[in-house]
């Protein structure tokens, strides 16, 4: 868990590591793909697509096209299946890590507002004793306003997120789950990019059916046309795929550097929360500065938190890419 137990150790997490979750990440996951009645509409798509393209293999009399157009009717199906899975998966992630992240920026904002506070007593006691102006009061004052209302708005952010989580499954988060990336990416691969060839397959049989005598030469230049259109959105198709493809994994690349670098503040914040602990214990420190040690580490925390989850988005972005799911 990467450090996950001190983190919440230190911060003080109100969602104790001791509470084992009612159920992990993956089996939240299945459960949401399970549950799907898009997703069980279109199995039964490919249940009956695969049972019609069965009878025409052994019906003698059957048109190659007939057979042709079964095998497409398949492969659709599959297609819109991996759409509606990583849709269903993308979703189970935004659910699962809204209130891990949630949880994270109520704690630097709760944080932020007792150092708020602090200096906003501090500058009381200096005003009562003429060592302030009443504009810093006042800016100390709003500044510790403005702390309470972000603490209020990322409590109702928490309460929000929460309630979406809880209304799909009775679970409770413990860590952003890692997504690994799919061991081969290819455009080839992207369903959008294989309903766009299915489409050129259906435009070119309707060309060869028009083809012969029995259809007029206005109809075939229209079913040609059509060929012609359907072409040119598969190509544009593939060039627009291949630029996001490589923009991902740039981006992937990226964050992760970003986490990495994330984490490494979270130490560098530990280190020095334990320090000011030294000096607050010798008297070296005052409760400002101990405080405001807390208050880095708990932002540094809901960084990394921040930077993991969007590590994990582009990762199902990628899997977009997969040969499987």
């Amino acid at each position: 868990m990467e450090g996950g137990v001190k983190h919440y150790l230190i911060l003080g997490f109100w969602l104790a590591l001791s509470v084992v979750a009612a159920a992990g990440f993956q089996q939240f996951e299945n459960s949401l793909i399970e549950s799907s009645q898009q997703l069980e509409k279109v199995e039964l798509q490919l249940t009956s697509a695969a049972k019609r393209a069965q009878v025409l293999e052994k019906d003698p009399y059957a048109a190659p096209l007939k057979q042709a157009e079964a095998a497409d009717a398949i492969a659709r199906a599959r297609a819109q299946l991996k759409t509606i899975r990583l849709q269903l998966r993308k979703e189970a992630f935004r659910l699962w890590t809204d209130v891990l992240t949630s949880q994270a920026r109520l704690e630097a904002a709760r944080a932020n507002e007792q150092v708020m506070e602090i200096r906003m007593r501090a500058v009381q006691i200096k005003a009562k004793r003429g060592m302030a102006s009443p504009l810093e009061l006042s800016a100390a004052e709003r500044a510790y306003e403005r702390a309470s209302l972000q603490r209020a708005q990322a409590r109702a952010a928490l309460e929000a997120a929460r309630q979406a989580l809880t209304a799909r499954a009775e679970t409770e988060p413990d860590e952003v789950p890692q997504i690994p990336l799919p061991k081969t990416l290819d455009l080839e691969n992207h369903p959008d990019f294989l309903l766009a060839k299915l489409d050129v397959g259906v435009a070119e049989r309707a060309v060869a059916l028009a083809s012969g005598p029995d259809t007029a030469r206005l109809e075939l230049e229209k079913r040609k046309a059509e060929l012609q259109a359907s072409q040119e959105r598969a190509e544009r198709l593939r060039e627009q795929l291949k630029r996001q493809l490589k923009t991902l994994q740039a981006q992937y690349e990226r964050q992760k550097r970003l986490v990495e670098l994330a984490r490494a503040a979270v130490e560098e914040a530990q280190k020095k929360l334990e320090a000011q602990r030294l000096r607050w214990d010798q008297g070296l420190a005052s409760q400002l500065d101990l405080l405001s040690a807390k208050q880095a580490l708990a932002q540094a925390y809901a960084d990394e938190m921040a930077a993991k989850v969007e590590l994990g988005r582009l990762a199902l972005e990628l899997w977009a890419y997969a040969e499987e799911q």
